[in-house]
């Protein structure tokens, strides 16, 4: 499974009104904005409406059958649906800051768990291509009675708002894109370029058999490596690692 690294956590609208929009242009049926990195959590101040309570709070979790798969989801809020895609290493609920954000700013903000990411969860045709989960996200726009959504992908979260767009365009309103871009310029970085080559070790090693070893070796040490290596200067809550921890464990269970 491929995994990768940034925490993003604002979105195209939002971006906008504070500055970190970026020049848009076109690729192909898409109309691409350029953005730049954003490592702050939505503020949460005593003039906010979330003042008092912690986001996790307002979150609802559900399970919903979308596409063959019985799909867990987090959600927040009511209105024009968000989905939020998460990447590796992280998981549906470390959303959990921007559902509620995007839950003040008026938006339904739901973010599932991608196939493979809970128990039973694995993927019915044994598929994990970019393709299959682009299928996964149509079908649960649909799950949830909408035509049409918002996508924000994070990582292999990206990569799968990048492949339901390419699947079925209408049914896409806005997408954001975080840590892995759009088109063929990642896969030909892979073949080309060293410096990706060294960022993207893991997928690499990913693909041999000593892998899922490696990773869950003493109570998953290679994922706080991740984030030490990741996110210097970050420290991730207590009570988020063990849950991240628990979702990759549940996966082997």
């Amino acid at each position: 499974m491929p995994w990768s690294l940034f925490r993003l956590e604002r979105n195209t609208e939002l971006a906008s009104r504070s500055g970190l929009a970026g020049p848009r242009h076109r690729e192909g049926e898409l109309e691409v904005e350029l953005m730049t990195q954003v490592t702050q959590r939505p503020p949460f101040g005593e003039d906010s409406p979330a003042s008092g309570s912690r986001p996790v709070d307002r979150v609802r979790h559900r399970t919903v059958q979308a596409g063959g798969l019985e799909v867990p989801i987090l959600e927040a809020g009511s209105g024009p649906l968000v989905l939020c895609l998460h990447g590796f290493p992280d998981h549906a609920a470390s959303w959990a800051g921007l559902l509620d954000r995007l839950a003040q700013e008026g938006y339904w903000a739901v973010a599932p768990a991608l196939r493979g990411y809970w128990p039973g969860g694995a993927a019915p045709d044994g598929s994990y291509r970019t393709s299959s989960m682009g299928q996964d996200v149509l079908a649960l726009i649909e799950a949830l009675g909408r035509e049409q959504a918002d996508l924000i992908g994070h990582d292999i979260g990206a990569a799968a708002a990048y492949a339901a767009a390419s699947l079925d365009a209408t049914r896409v309103r806005k997408l954001v894109g975080m840590a892995v871009s759009y088109g063929p310029q990642l896969g030909a970085a892979f073949v080309t370029d060293g410096d990706q080559q060294r960022r993207s070790w893991y997928m690499f090693f990913f693909q041999t058999a000593m892998a899922e070893a490696a990773v869950e070796l003493d109570d998953f040490a290679f994922i706080d490596r991740l984030w030490r290596e990741w996110s210097p200067d970050y420290e991730l809550p207590d009570a988020e690692r063990a849950a991240l921890k628990e979702t990759l464990r549940a996966q082997e269970s």
